[in-house]
Order: structure tokens, then C-alpha cells, then sequence
């Protein structure tokens, strides 16, 4: 259910906004539904699979650092490195 700002500002669109507006509705609609129905976000399936890329490079005792912007997302990362690289005897900290 839309809040009365959201309905307050549609009403002021102009007609090129309210045509724009209709499609990226559409667009956010459906990211929304693949982030659910995959799982994954894309960004940290490429984090990882660039760590994965690098430490197959380099030599045993690797380290890498990850600076992320949001204490949620450190949680979350550490969380699905810890899942994802578990074969390769990686383990990932939050801080």
C-alpha cells in the first residue's frame, strides 16, 4: 500500500516522468524478484568469484582485505564467503 507522499508526488509527475517512471517500476519489480528467486547478489558472486581467481594464482597463506561500506554487508559477505569458499579451507571475519 503506498503512503500519502508517494501518492502526493505521482500526482505531480510530469508526463515524460510519469512514462519513465511506469517501465522502471517494471525493471526494480523484477530485480526484486530475481534477487529472491536467486539468492545471490550479483556483486558479491563477482567478489568472490574474483578472490577465488586470485588465490588460485597465488601461494599458499594469501590473505585478502575487503572494505565495505555498511556493518550489515561485512556480516553478510563473511557469512557467504565462509559458505562458498569452505573447500578451499578459506574463512572470512567480520569486523
Amino acid at each position: 500500500m503506498r503512503n500519502k507522499s508517494e501518492t502526493e508526488a505521482s500526482e505531480k509527475l510530469t508526463e515524460l516522468e510519469s512514462k519513465l517512471l511506469r517501465p522502471f517500476k517494471r525493471v526494480q519489480a523484477n530485480m526484486l524478484n530475481v534477487s529472491k528467486t536467486t539468492g545471490t547478489n550479483p556483486n558479491v558472486r563477482t567478489v568472490c568469484d574474483k578472490l577465488k581467481e586470485m588465490m588460485s594464482k597465488d601461494e599458499v597463506g594469501s590473505r585478502a582485505l575487503i572494505m565495505v561500506k555498511a556493518r550489515a554487508t561485512s556480516r553478510a559477505l563473511a557469512t557467504f564467503i565462509n559458505k562458498d569458499f569452505k573447500s578451499y579451507g578459506i574463512r572470512a571475519k567480520e569486523l
